[in-house]
């Protein structure tokens, strides 16, 4: 019997979590890396969980194993070859993504940035975008207080952490 190996799939759009439950379903070991983000959707700041290879899924497999039932599988595309076999990805490189995860299973891309009082910052988004502000402190895990300069005076004003960018 061979020692299996990762491959990729290449899922239809969108379809990844729909390859993953029909492929594990036929019995095949699937690893499909999720990642949590925060994305501004309807004017909110939300977390969202998505794949963190749009289309992309690994595969493990041996050469023992039915492989023709993969690309007639729903969601997927076909395997991902190198002119007309499929290659084997390394498995450090599934270990390593791996690695990136939290309890939950998800890869952490919520970019908390990290100010201390009096950095300069410019406000990147909403309706004072482009202005220039002193960070003073924050008040919760997504919002913060900033001075910005309006009217010949500093007025503290609270603005989501997400819409802030650290200025030299």
């Amino acid at each position: 019997m061979d020692e299996k190996q990762w491959y990729l799939v290449y899922s239809k759009p969108k379809n990844e979590e729909h390859a993953t439950q029909n492929l594990e379903r036929q019995g095949f070991t699937i690893y499909l890396p999720r990642c949590v983000e925060i994305k501004r959707q309807s004017k909110q700041w939300r977390e969202v969980i998505h794949p963190l290879f749009s289309r992309y899924l690994f595969i493990k497999l041996s050469q023992d194993d039915n492989w023709s039932s993969i690309r007639s599988t729903r969601g997927v595309n076909d395997l991902v070859k190198f002119g007309s076999q499929p290659t084997p990805i390394p498995a450090h490189i599934v270990d390593a993504i791996r690695t990136q995860e939290n309890p939950s299973g998800l890869i952490d891309l919520t970019q908390k940035p990290v100010f201390q009082s009096g950095d300069p910052v410019a406000i990147t988004s909403g309706g004072l975008k482009g202005l220039h502000a002193v960070f003073r402190a924050t008040s919760s895990e997504q919002r913060a207080f900033v001075l910005v300069d309006l009217l010949s005076r500093k007025n503290q004003i609270l603005i989501n952490l997400n819409d802030l960018e650290k200025t030299e």
